[in-house]
């Protein structure tokens, strides 16, 4: 697959140092989206009402 080309945004909540919320986003429509949802199409099969969205926000 190569590599992955992709943008981090860490944030840490106020009072607690210890945990760090990482988000990590792709430009809608390249090859590292596309990419993600190939990977994402190899997981198990989710249990009833915990599915997941792969949708784009952008």
């Amino acid at each position: 697959m190569g590599g992955m080309d992709r943008s981090r945004e860490s944030l840490q909540p106020p009072g607690d140092p210890d945990q760090t919320l990482c988000v990590y986003n792709v430009e809608s429509g390249s090859a590292t989206e596309q990419a993600l949802r190939l990977l994402a199409g190899w997981t198990a099969p989710s249990l009833p009402g915990h599915e997941l969205s792969y949708e784009s926000t952008m």
